[in-house]
């Protein structure tokens, strides 16, 4: 019964640590997709920087370009851009660099 019992256990800790792995996935591709739709209203239009600026963390596009990299990262293990894909998310990511 016990053994029962921890392998139960076990099983409950490992879905909860893929629901939690699975949840912060989620959040992570969220906020890339709000970094490339942030950096693409900037490529279009320079003059709003500093308007998104004011309403970023410490005032600072960092996070977004950390996030950006970071999903760029994981498309690039996963296998799941192209060319075009890459390079569009690269020009996003120069322009919020250079902000």
């Amino acid at each position: 019964m016990v053994f029962i019992g921890a392998v139960l256990l076990s099983h409950l800790i490992c879905h909860l640590d893929l629901h939690t792995a699975g949840r912060h996935m989620e959040d992570s591709i969220v906020a890339a997709y709000i970094a490339l739709v942030i950096g693409s209203i900037v490529q279009e239009e320079k003059r709003l920087a500093e308007g998104f600026r004011k309403r970023l963390p410490q005032f600072s596009f960092i996070p977004l370009v950390r996030m950006l990299r970071k999903f760029l990262g994981f498309m690039n293990f996963a296998n799941v851009s192209n060319a075009h894909g890459s390079g569009s998310f690269h020009r996003i990511l120069e322009i919020l660099e250079s902000l």
